[in-house]
């Protein structure tokens, strides 16, 4: 093990506590951990990297797609350890490519969601009234809604940045 590898098993570590850090902080701060937000005047919706949420009476969720995502960066988390431990840049590879899909499917899995149907039917009236796409899934405001990418979705972003560097660090 040289200098290198040190410097890169910090990294993966750190990235993989950052990786649980993002998935598992909803659960004691929806705010700071969700991955989706839905904000309005009375109501604010918070979505897990598991895709789910529960309101009072109300419950959304991202299906199963949105599961799996959540389910998919855990894993990536996971295994960023096992790459630090083994020294291995394949393993920590396969935990950044895991971490890059559960992105994906996550963003999919928000257009795709039938609790978001409502709002995502509004934001396709309004595109096409207005002749833009201004509004999509990720990012938006309308009337005295706001929704957009959560605080919990960035973290996860800046861990698997760390991964990724471990990845290309490790011999």
């Amino acid at each position: 093990m040289g200098k290198d590898n040190g410097t890169a098993k910090i990294l993966a570590i750190l990235g993989g506590l950052i990786g649980f850090l993002s998935v598992f902080i909803y659960f004691a701060d929806p705010t700071l951990g969700a991955w989706w937000q839905l904000e309005g005047v009375i109501y604010k919706h918070y979505i897990s990297a598991l895709g789910t949420a529960e309101v009072d009476d109300f419950t959304m969720h991202l299906g199963v797609l949105g599961f799996i995502a959540g389910v998919l960066f855990i894993l990536g988390s996971l295994l960023i350890f096992v790459a630090a431990g083994k020294e291995s840049k394949g393993i920590a590879s396969l935990s950044f490519i895991l971490m890059i899909g559960a992105f994906i499917l996550y963003g999919y899995s928000l257009t795709e969601a039938e609790s978001l149907q409502i709002l995502s039917g509004t934001i396709d009236i309004i595109n096409s009234i207005s002749q833009s796409n201004e509004y999509n899934m990720f990012f938006g405001e309308l009337g005295f809604w706001s929704w957009r990418l959560g605080n919990g979705f960035f973290i996860a972003i800046g861990a698997a940045v760390l991964t990724l560097i471990a990845a290309m660090k490790i011999h």
